[in-house]
């Protein structure tokens, strides 16, 4: 892989969000890996390591704030985000500990754009 490609798993249940979001992704650079679940998710992350994870809340198998704790434990270089349509979602002081602050919890429908620009200052900084 292109070492300026940047590996983005998406785990969104919704099929045509899904394809939506990574067709988006993958046009503005990113290496995007899209699954449905969280248990797809650790697979997938076992096959290529992540830089950042996107996720929804509700999945199929798990609450998607439920497995993020474990996926950093696995995953501790990987951003992680919340991309939800529940707008009352606060992180938990264990997910802010792994590195997911408000400022990572991404309303639907986002900002596309804006959504690109964070991923990209989030890793500037984290390097």
């Amino acid at each position: 892989m292109d070492q300026n490609v940047i590996p983005l798993l998406l785990v969104e249940d919704e099929p045509d969000l899904r394809e939506a979001l990574g067709e988006y992704l993958e046009a503005c650079g990113f290496s995007v890996a899209a699954v449905s679940t969280a248990a797809e998710a650790f697979a997938s992350a076992q096959h290529q390591e992540p830089r950042i994870l996107l996720t929804d809340l509700s999945l199929p198998d798990r609450r998607g704030d439920a497995y993020l704790e474990e996926f950093h434990r696995d995953h501790p270089g990987c951003l992680l985000y919340v991309h939800s349509g529940d707008s009352s979602f606060v992180p938990s002081s264990a997910l802010v500990a792994c590195g997911l602050t408000r400022d990572h919890v991404l309303a639907k429908p986002a900002d596309l754009g804006r959504m690109v620009d964070r991923f990209h200052s989030d890793l500037t900084i984290k390097r």
